[in-house]
């Protein structure tokens, strides 16, 4: 499988953008690669393209166990936070998706959710006190 071997090349971003674009095999014995392949993706930190095609890979599995729901749900946060970055108007928006990713701080970086969610907050405040 191609992508197995571009993730043990240390390019899972790669992995992820082929099963995006190629399809994702509903099988179950391959749930604890993508279980692997989306932990790896979302804890380092990847571009808005990356979590949009990790969220289109994982929204492909039915049924999809809890912890790949989990993931499917962080990459969809992540996507719509990175997507709307930069526009002033939705920061709202983007406190609230930044607030929300607290909750899942056993699977992301903690002190980047934390500082990026009182960044969004600051930003929102200054904004509407305009």
């Amino acid at each position: 499988m191609l992508a197995k071997q571009l993730y043990k090349e240390g390019r899972p971003e790669t992995a992820v953008r082929q099963f995006a674009k190629h399809g994702t095999p509903n099988i179950p014995g391959n749930y604890e690669f993508y279980d692997i392949l989306a932990k790896d993706v979302i804890q380092n930190e990847s571009s808005s393209d990356t979590m949009i095609s990790l969220k289109e890979m994982l929204y492909r599995l039915h049924p999809l166990s809890l912890t790949l729901e989990k993931y499917l749900f962080i990459s969809h946060l992540k996507s719509i936070k990175e997507n709307l970055k930069g526009n002033s108007e939705f920061c709202v928006i983007i406190a609230k998706q930044s607030i929300a990713l607290l909750r899942y701080t056993n699977e992301i970086r903690p002190d980047v959710a934390f500082f990026e969610a009182g960044q969004a907050a600051k930003a929102c405040f200054n904004y509407l006190k305009k």
